[in-house]
């Protein structure tokens, strides 16, 4: 049977079951959430190309997910992410900052306490960041801890993991940077592993070692995860075609 989603991606699946019938085959206005719960793209991926990461879009968490190589065979990988760090985004702070001399901010990063001395000439938000990570620097730490953020002020953990920890103490500067009250912990998440890599290939040619001509390799499922890994095992240029969709509504309102 034939099958549409809503972003005008087909595709042919081999058996009749009852989700393809109450979500592909009802004659509704709308069957899919809203556009906003679904990505799809096509994309082309190189010789032995690995690590190529599908975009969700908006989609928090994958429900229908659908991968089709149109030129050789690839494999994928669901879920994992990579190990975040502690940090603390600024909110509402205006340069410059009015500081008289001597205003101050303590705040712990990883559990090392930083004290920092703020002088009258700590007025744009560049002139702050340089006098917070100066204060580091003296505290042992060698990467700049203080970042811009979309012209806010970014505190951020060198490390990362559950152990990775930002921390606002106090300091009689804390307002006016906009940052949180004392006792606002962000710590940062340990990195959490994907499945085994899927291999998706075509079908072999029964008359000898090479893929039936023309027919691609595909995958169409119903799973739940947060990232697709892609990887090209073949030795040439190879199309893929996706869907990722979220969340769907069951409506029958035509």
């Amino acid at each position: 049977m034939s099958v549409r989603t809503l972003l005008d991606l087909s595709f042919q699946i081999g058996l009749d079951n009852s989700l393809d019938d109450s979500l592909f085959e009802r004659s509704c206005s709308q069957i899919l959430d809203t556009l906003d719960h679904a990505s799809a793209g096509v994309l082309t991926l190189a010789a032995l190309q690995t690590n190529v990461v599908l975009p969700f879009g908006d989609v928090a968490e994958a429900r229908i997910l659908y991968i089709e190589a149109e030129d050789g065979d690839v494999s994928f990988t669901l879920g994992g992410g990579l190990a975040t760090s502690g940090r603390i985004d600024a909110v509402g702070a205006a340069y410059p900052t009015g500081f008289v001399g001597a205003e101050t901010l303590d705040f712990e990063v990883d559990g090392t306490l930083i004290n920092v001395v703020f002088l009258v000439g700590d007025q744009t938000l560049t002139q702050v960041i340089n006098r917070i990570n100066a204060a580091c620097a003296l505290a042992g730490f060698s990467t700049p801890i203080a970042k811009p953020n979309a012209g806010q002020l970014r505190l951020e953990s060198p490390t990362t993991g559950t152990t990775s920890t930002i921390e606002i103490v106090g300091g009689t500067g804390r307002a006016t940077l906009g940052l949180p009250v004392p006792t606002t912990i962000n710590a940062g998440i340990n990195s959490t592993p994907g499945t085994s890599p899927i291999e998706l290939r075509r079908p072999a040619n029964p008359a000898g070692a090479s893929a039936a001509a023309g027919v691609k390799a595909v995958f169409y499922g119903t799973v739940r995860t947060t990232s697709v890994v892609l990887n090209n095992l073949s030795a040439n240029t190879t199309k893929v075609r996706w869907a990722i969709v979220g969340d769907l509504t069951t409506d029958g309102a035509c």
